[in-house]
């Protein structure tokens, strides 16, 4: 690097100072630019290459490992636009036109539909890669905490639904003896009647009737009654299904009403960790906010450090190795501290 400096009319060393800067931010920015780019070659020459000779073209054609042909590839998926328009390669949002390589790749585990939204919300393009690697990390943080509690809340309702249904088909169960056992009771009661009706007939003297018709009506009689015997049993049996039945609705009533009870314990936690996410956010916003101030006051020191050296400086030959080796640290300090 090559500074031509003029004697008789020094720049102000802010104005110097702001170029370097803005020279560096664009040497990173483009960096993204031409690693999107190669990324969309490398999928393209995926496409193009038979299966099995990816591995050996990276090697032996572009020197790339595979390792680095990835993140090249994911850059261009995650950031780039599908078409190269006539003015040239372009990101896919003007929400990134000022990340560096660096910064997009901290961001390539960031799902799409949230991407541009955290780029924004979180100033992601003045913060350094180890902060935006601290922001991704809490991030998926809270989305695990939030999807587990989702999971654990559609169990639940899962449970209650089956519950649901299962009461349902108890009550349908117990509904349907109970129709069962209201026939046989009213069969019972016609067969009784019609036992009665026999021997009512048969000992009455007024009724002309040889002996061979009242045997035959007391055996008639005698089958209605057995035939009656069988249906108290049948109707004895069904009482009893239909009081493990009613016991078992009455169980499932139970259960749905504690599913219901832990859904809705369940939703007050998911409400309670909302909160504690909303909470974390804004300590980490008054974090940053203090970060900042802090950062302004180091700031101050380091220009004021800047101008002291700018000084003793110009006490230096234009010609002297050490001079240059200077500039060139400062340089190379800035890039560091912007990235």
């Amino acid at each position: 690097m090559k500074l031509e400096i003029v004697k008789t009319q020094k720049r102000n060393i802010d104005v110097v100072t702001a170029e370097i800067k803005s020279l560096c931010s664009e040497a990173r920015h483009m960096m993204l630019i031409y690693a999107i780019e190669i990324g969309r070659r490398l999928v393209e020459a995926k496409d193009i290459l038979p299966h099995g000779e990816w591995g050996d073209w990276l090697r032996n054609e572009v020197e790339f490992s595979q390792s680095t042909a990835n993140k090249h590839m994911k850059l261009f998926e995650k950031f780039g636009a599908r078409q190269i328009s006539l003015l040239g390669a372009e990101l896919n949002s003007e929400t990134f036109t000022n990340l560096t390589y660096s910064q997009a790749l901290k961001l390539i585990s960031v799902p799409d539909e949230e991407l541009e939204d955290f780029v924004k919300d979180n100033d992601i393009e003045h913060k350094s890669v180890r902060e935006i690697e601290r922001l991704v990390k809490e991030r998926d943080a809270a989305a695990e905490k939030a999807a587990a509690a989702e999971r654990e809340l559609n169990e639940f309702l899962k449970e209650a639904e089956e519950r649901k249904h299962k009461l349902e088909k108890e009550r349908q169960n117990t509904e349907e003896l109970r129709n069962d056992i209201r026939e046989m009771k009213q069969e019972l009661e016609k067969a009784q009647n019609e036992a009665e009706e026999y021997r009512r007939l048969a000992e009455d003297p007024e009724i002309p009737q040889e002996q061979i018709d009242r045997l035959k009506a007391e055996i008639e009689a005698e089958t209605k009654e057995k035939n009656a015997k069988k249906l108290k049993t049948a109707i004895a049996k069904a009482e009893k299904k239909l009081a493990e039945a009613e016991a078992a609705r009455q169980e499932a009533e139970q259960e749905a009403e504690k599913a219901n009870r832990q859904a809705n314990e369940e939703s007050v936690k998911r409400k309670s960790l909302q909160e504690q996410v909303d909470k974390l956010r804004n300590e980490l916003e008054k974090s940053r906010s203090e970060s900042l101030v802090r950062v302004n006051i180091l700031f101050e020191n380091t220009q004021r450090y800047i101008d002291e050296m700018n000084i003793l400086l110009d006490g230096v030959p234009d010609g002297d190795v050490y001079r240059g080796k200077i500039l060139d640290t400062l340089c190379s300090m800035f890039e560091l501290t912007a990235e």
